[in-house]
């Protein structure tokens, strides 16, 4: 766990960076996920805020995008340089979205969640592919500075209202 020590505010910042925020064990099957145990989360006892950032696994589905998201069916993020511009985000409302949500819903703790969802999604420019001159195309990464520094905008907002 990294931790940033911000004297002049009295902050102590801690990043911890795991795959998974359930435990990992090694069965005869080979790698299974307890959804029911996060010894692992003993790191975070006595934190003020926990923050979450789950958006890469919802969008990894590969090395590209589906342009499908934005009614193009034959391409991905690659040379994109433009946001998505419309009322309606063509591809819906991703199942992930919906899940978390629901989940949400009945925790019985209080939870605040910043939907970043919809505006991601409009910037299929954001993404490194169509800037690096690399012809792998990334379109599960952002660029910096960028969408990002939106988010961080979001969050410090939402941190200190």
């Amino acid at each position: 766990m990294l931790c940033m020590l911000f004297q002049d505010y009295g902050l102590e910042l801690y990043l911890y960076r795991t795959a998974y925020l359930v435990d990992l064990d090694h069965d005869q099957v080979g790698r299974v996920l307890k959804l029911d145990s996060i010894t692992n989360g003993e790191a975070w006892r006595g934190m003020d805020a926990l923050i979450f950032n789950t958006w890469h696994w919802w969008t990894h589905t590969g090395s590209a995008q589906p342009g499908r998201d934005w009614n193009q069916p034959a391409k991905s993020c690659m040379k994109e340089t433009q946001p998505f511009f419309g009322l309606k985000y063509p591809a819906g409302t991703p199942m992930a979205w919906v899940v978390v949500n629901k989940v949400l819903r009945r925790m019985s703790k209080p939870v605040y969640f910043l939907d970043v969802t919809t505006l991601s999604q409009y910037r299929k420019d954001a993404h490194p592919e169509g800037y690096s001159g690399v012809m792998a195309t990334d379109c599960s990464h952002w660029c910096l500075p960028g969408l990002p520094d939106t988010w961080n905008e979001l969050l410090y907002a939402a941190l200190s209202g």
